[in-house]
């Protein structure tokens, strides 16, 4: 369908293309949210699985926050985890950064624009030769560009 797809972009007015966009969204949507319906369902029965195995040693169930289990001198112990606690080297404002729906909504928008622009990529072949490499340089440019702001964030990420 991706020669259909070249075909009716290069051939018919580019407001007919709109199609296809829709579809390449729409499909994209469609599998990521597939893939996390798989994992969350999974991760829900493992989480149903360990509650039952911890009710047979008699550990509480009820709890006012998360616990983790880790070793304390004596022997393994249940611990409240604080989720406020940094992870990380960096500061407590890179924290707040990080957490904030603001850097959530700036990624996705970056993620939606670089979405935006592997679509506009087509072949035209009656452009002038000139035209068509600069064409290719200026989006290869930005795809760098893109791949260094997502790899900045996965620093960023690892780092808080």
């Amino acid at each position: 369908w991706v020669f259909i797809m070249y075909q009716t972009i290069d051939s018919f007015p580019e407001w007919r293309s709109v199609y296809f966009f829709t579809m390449i969204f729409f499909l994209a949507w469609l599998v990521k949210n597939v893939f996390i319906a798989v994992i969350v369902e999974t991760f829900a029965d493992i989480r149903v699985q360990f509650k039952e195995m911890w009710q047979f040693r008699n550990s509480p169930t009820t709890s006012s926050g998360t616990k983790i289990v880790q070793e304390q001198g004596t022997g393994w112990q249940l611990v409240a985890l604080n989720t406020r606690c940094p992870k990380g080297l960096a500061p407590q404002v890179c924290q707040y950064i990080l957490q904030s729906t603001a850097f959530h909504v700036v990624m996705l928008l970056l993620v939606l624009a670089n979405a935006i622009v592997a679509a506009t990529i087509h072949f035209d072949v009656h452009r002038d030769r000139r035209e068509y490499e600069t064409y290719r340089e200026l989006l290869y440019s930005v795809e760098v560009a893109f791949t260094i702001l997502f790899d900045l964030e996965v620093v960023f990420k690892v780092w808080c």
